[in-house]
Order: C-alpha cells, then sequence, then structure tokens
C-alpha cells in the first residue's frame, strides 16, 4: 500500500533479494563499460598519433597530442557523468523528503 508516494508494508525476502542482485548486475556491467573505454580509448588515440607520426616525420608530437587529449576528454566525461549522477539522486532524495511532509509545514 502507498500513501503519498511512500511505501508502507514490507518488501519480502525475495523482493529484496531480487532487487539487490539487479543492483549488482547494473554495477558490474557499468564497472566493466567504464573498464573498456579506459583500456581502449587511449590505445586507439594512442596507436592513430603513432600512425601519424609515422606518415608525416614528426616523432612523438600527434602521438602525446592524441594521449593527452584522449585522457582530457575521459576526465571531463567521467566528471560529468558523475556530477548528472549526484544531480539526480541528490533531486529524487528531496523529492522522496517532501512527500512525506504535511503540507502545513508540521511536523509529526
Amino acid at each position: 500500500m502507498t500513501h503519498k508516494g511512500v511505501r508502507h508494508e514490507e518488501e519480502s525476502a525475495a523482493e529484496r533479494k531480487q532487487l539487490h542482485q539487479r543492483a549488482l548486475a547494473n554495477g558490474f556491467g557499468n564497472a566493466m563499460g567504464t573498464a573498456t573505454e579506459l583500456a581502449l580509448l587511449p590505445g586507439l588515440f594512442g596507436a592513430l598519433g603513432w600512425y601519424i607520426d609515422g606518415r608525416l616525420g614528426t616523432e612523438p608530437v600527434f602521438l602525446v597530442a592524441l594521449l593527452v587529449f584522449a585522457f582530457a576528454g575521459m576526465l571531463v566525461r567521467a566528471w560529468l557523468g558523475y556530477d548528472k549522477e549526484m544531480r539526480s539522486l541528490e533531486s529524487g532524495l528531496y523529492t522522496r523528503i517532501g512527500s512525506r511532509t504535511p503540507r502545513d509545514g508540521s511536523a509529526t
């Protein structure tokens, strides 16, 4: 039973276990995707820089520049993703807290 978006009855043990397993699987999936990205992206940009340097005769210039670009891009993407996730979680938290507060502001 719910009242103003707040669930009052207890979840069964099976529901809690299923929610825990789903959250764990999502966490592993996110971690694997991030690890793959962190491993492959600098490698691809480094290989591209190495190829361009070989064709143009500029030894480590493009290699270093593209590696720095790849690392900077990953840092910015991680920062923005973290910020977006935290804002999403915070807005949900305040919405849930607000739904429990009586409209007249009195504490119960």
